[in-house]
């Protein structure tokens, strides 16, 4: 097959010449201007000889099965033909084993099924044709590039079996008309028009980027792909009547119209997420997929919404940001599906809706849901803080809507419910409704922290807890089970409690001091200081610690008086302590301070602290001090000293040379005169004072001892 290209050349030098020195002429040249057609033709390439590698000119014959060979490879104006003389069995391979480049190739009519392999690059710049007889392995990057209409026939519709192995460049100032489908890793169209038509296409990355013009012709097309990424510039025209986009991860859609959307189900990923304020005749979201639409934008639906999701493998329909609302709109559409969760995701304008099962979360709006599943999980639940007259509870979200909880005393909840029923719920105990003996609601919604009051101090309660789905108008409740047995239990505190809090507060012996969540986890994001006075002038303030569990980088401060300025005597953070502990302060007050960190509160939380109060004297800090001993006789002396500073003072003697090891024990009293083996105590002497001090006389005594 032979091209010819016209190219006209105009030798206006024959012009100057005739006007330069045939002027009696030049009227007649101006009327003949010769101009010469010269033809270069683009050559043929025919393959011979079986496999082979591209680049081997051997295998490059003038024509069909002859044996004059080209000298030269291929260039962008030639064709290249496989044919019924280039093969002699099944199963030879051409190795395009470096780049190429030509016009057209045709691959038809060759008696055999061969194989094209390599890691070449293709550069067409014409029409492509391979019939199903050749099977394609290609690594390669395949690049189209059209000025003329041409035309891409690909049997088995793709280069490689592996997507992954191949891209596909579309670009030019004509139009390209597919008429088979094309499979790749990555495609870009770049310029020109390209024509899908009644075709499947298989991309892993579809791209439509920057700005020059161009047309995609998707018309009754079904591509199948992974992202999709179509630039919003104005000069990116789509036509998409009829077509199908089947996207499983990601849809940039250049705020362009197209016909029918798929969400389907991906390998990887089960969330497709779409951008721009595209404009949809369909949109279907398949089971199991997270469709989640750039907050902030709207999606226009011109026919119908269709969800398919099942009860073992949901659709949710979301926003990309929580809290932040996207928009689906249409006017006189259809919306149908089953077991679909919408969260912050609203619906505009008119529509008549079918959804069964499904739930509308997060206060969206403009949806309406005929009937809603029944819950299955039912999440966690925990007494979180524990005071004398009320309770927090720690909830956590299961597979509803809402969640219900039930609350007894002494025992375990007698629970009975109806679907399709609604009953009112109060945080103060029997304020709510009964739904069996002595077992009241006590909560349903949404909230993961809730505080019961109305209990009374040192008291056992349990409570349960279910999922429950409802429509807006409450046409349909569905309850996780109609009866539950599984509870919790937790005894409120005596009263008489102090808890951690900012001020100042007056404490007794058997007073116990929590942290701010009482029997339970405290507060997160709180810094507080309490004063502790002692309620009996001049005695110490005591805390004991039984429990005490705070984060490694909190701090809980303890400081000797009435303010932080005053001595720190102890900082705990973590949970390695030795209980029980002690500390004790020097006068009438202990300052407490503690910031509790950023957390949120869960069943595994930091416990806080327990301690008990008491009330004591303090101990001495000054002691007594020139202490001398005179001789009175061989059998009396008399100890002079001066006073330290506690109330009263005991003496002791010991007889011989060895140092006096006794260690009194606080809390405990002991006689004048009391007797540890040779140690005696004998505060019960004469003694006589002088202003700050005393004079201790002894007599009776061994003599020389």
């Amino acid at each position: 097959m032979e091209k010819s290209v016209p190219i006209k050349i105009s030798i206006n030098y024959f012009k100057f010449f005739m006007e330069k020195f045939y002027a009696p002429l030049r009227l007649l040249t101006s009327l003949f201007l010769i101009l010469f057609t010269l033809n270069v033709y683009a050559a043929d390439y025919y393959w011979v000889g079986g496999s082979g590698d591209v680049n081997d000119l051997n295998h490059w014959a003038t024509t069909s099965g002859g044996s004059t060979l080209h000298t030269a490879m291929p260039s962008t104006e030639d064709n290249l033909f496989f044919d019924s003389n280039s093969f002699t069995s099944d199963g030879q391979q051409v190795n395009f084993n470096q780049n190429i480049s030509f016009h057209d190739l045709n691959a038809d009519n060759l008696g055999f099924t061969i194989d094209f392999i390599g890691d070449g690059n293709w550069n067409i710049y014409g029409s492509l044709y391979i019939s199903n007889q050749v099977t394609l392995s290609l690594n390669s990057a395949i690049d189209f590039t059209f000025d003329t209409p041409e035309t891409i026939f690909v049997g088995q519709n793709n280069f490689n079996a592996n997507l992954d192995a191949v891209s596909i460049t579309m670009g030019g100032s004509s139009e390209m008309t597919l008429n088979s489908g094309l499979g790749a890793n990555v495609y870009y169209h770049n310029s020109g028009t390209v024509n899908y038509g009644a075709n499947t296409f298989n991309f892993t990355y579809f791209n439509a980027l920057y700005s020059s013009p161009r047309t995609l012709n998707i018309a009754n097309a079904t591509i199948n792909v992974e992202r999709w990424n179509v630039n919003d510039n104005v000069d990116i025209a789509v036509i998409a009547t009829n077509s199908i986009i089947n996207c499983n991860d990601e849809f940039y859609g250049g705020s362009k119209q197209y016909h029918g959307f798929n969400a389907s189900m991906p390998d990887l990923f089960n969330d497709v997420y779409v951008t721009g304020d595209n404009t949809f005749s369909s949109i279907q979201v398949n089971a199991g997929v997270e469709l989640e639409l750039e907050a902030g934008s709207t999606q226009t639906v011109t026919s119908s919404i269709d969800v398919n999701g099942t009860d073992t493998d949901l659709v949710h329909i979301i926003s990309s940001t929580e809290g932040n609302t996207a928009f689906l709109t249409g006017s006189g559409i259809s919306i149908n599906g089953t077991y679909v969760n919408i969260s912050d995701v609203d619906f505009t304008g008119s529509a008549t809706f079918g959804l069964e099962n499904s739930l509308v979360l997060d206060d969206s709006q403009g949806w309406e849901i005929n009937s809603v599943p029944i819950p299955t999980d039912n999440g966690q639940f925990y007494f979180s803080r524990i005071f004398s007259d009320s309770v927090y509870l720690g909830l956590t979200a299961g597979d509803g809507q809402e969640r219900i909880v039930f609350m007894r005393e002494g025992t375990y909840p007698d629970v009975t419910v109806a679907d399709d029923t609604e009953y009112t719920a109060s945080t103060t105990f029997g304020n709510g409704d009964l739904v069996g003996t002595d077992t009241y609601v006590v909560y349903q919604g949404k909230e993961n922290q809730v505080k019961i009051d109305g209990l009374n101090p040192n008291t056992e309660y349990y409570i349960t807890r279910m999922e429950v789905n409802s429509t807006s108008d409450n046409s349909s409740i569905k309850y996780q089970s109609t009866s539950t047995s599984f509870s919790k239990i937790a005894t409120t505190l005596d009263t008489g409690n102090i808890y951690m809090e900012n001020g100042n507060v007056s404490v007794n012996t058997g007073d116990s001091f929590y942290d701010d969540g009482g029997a339970g986890y405290y507060f997160p994001n709180k810094s507080q200081v309490l004063t502790l006075n002692s309620a009996e002038a001049g005695k110490s303030v005591k805390l004991t610690f039984n429990q005490l569990e705070v984060r490694s980088y909190e701090e809980l401060k303890i400081f000797d008086g009435a303010d932080t300025t005053a001595t720190l005597l102890e900082s705990f953070s973590g949970s390695s302590h030795t209980l029980p502990l002690s500390v004790t302060s020097s006068g009438e007050s202990l300052t407490v301070k503690f910031e509790s960190g950023d957390f949120e509160t869960t069943d595994f939380s930091s416990e806080g602290w327990q301690a008990d109060v008491d009330i004591t004297l303090p101990a001495p800090t000054q002691m007594a001090s020139e202490l001398t001993v005179e001789n009175i006789s061989d059998s009396t002396i008399r100890i002079k000293f001066y006073l330290g500073n506690g109330d009263d003072r005991m003496i002791l003697i010991q007889k011989g040379t060895s140092p006096i090891t006794f260690t009194p024990t606080d809390n405990q009293s002991y006689a004048d005169d009391f007797e540890i083996g040779s140690l005696r105590n004998i505060r019960a002497n004469n003694i006589s004072s002088f202003g700050s001090g005393w004079y201790v006389t002894m007599d009776k005594l061994d003599s020389a001892s």
